[in-house]
């Protein structure tokens, strides 16, 4: 439960910041296209699939080439 209440406020102190640079803005807001809980469209995935079918690894390593003197 910790972990989330630091995150909380890490963000709030970004926003914060955030506003104190920038001063008061127009803002618009737009509705949000929410889907009940469960409903999924076709082709969308799921929580709990895998995010690609392919994931994405690091390049395989390789050291550096050496200085030249």
């Amino acid at each position: 439960l910790a972990a989330p209440v630091r995150a909380g406020r890490a963000r709030l102190t970004h926003l914060q910041a955030y506003v104190e640079h920038h001063g008061s803005h127009d803002v618009e807001v737009g509705e949000v296209d929410a889907q009940p809980p469960g409903q999924v469209e076709k082709d969308e995935q799921r929580a709990g699939q895998p995010l690609a079918e392919d994931p994405i690894r690091p390049p395989p390593y390789r050291p550096a080439p050496a200085a030249h003197r």
